[in-house]
């Protein structure tokens, strides 16, 4: 989903779910959100900050390794011009 909250900010958001096998994990699920930005200098100037969780819901290790943990997380800040 992507919805205009006004003529300068977006807001984004994205969840997909995954139904996997034992052996992967059993359910992975992905999010996306976060806002869009336009500055007042230049409607060309883009700035975006968004948040990514990854979860699996029983994560599976190698042998004799530690199992991973179950939730990575991210914050992205991220720069754009249109010419």
């Amino acid at each position: 989903m992507d919805y205009s909250l006004s003529s300068r900010v977006d807001f984004l958001f994205d969840y997909q779910i995954q139904f996997v096998e034992q052996s992967s994990g059993k359910r992975n699920s992905h999010l996306k959100t976060g806002f869009g930005f336009e500055f007042e200098l230049s409607n060309d100037v883009e700035l975006d900050v968004i948040f990514y969780l990854d979860r699996v819901a029983e994560p599976v290790s190698s042998i004799n390794t530690v199992a991973p943990k179950p939730n990575d997380y991210s914050l992205v800040f991220s720069l754009g011009y249109d010419f």
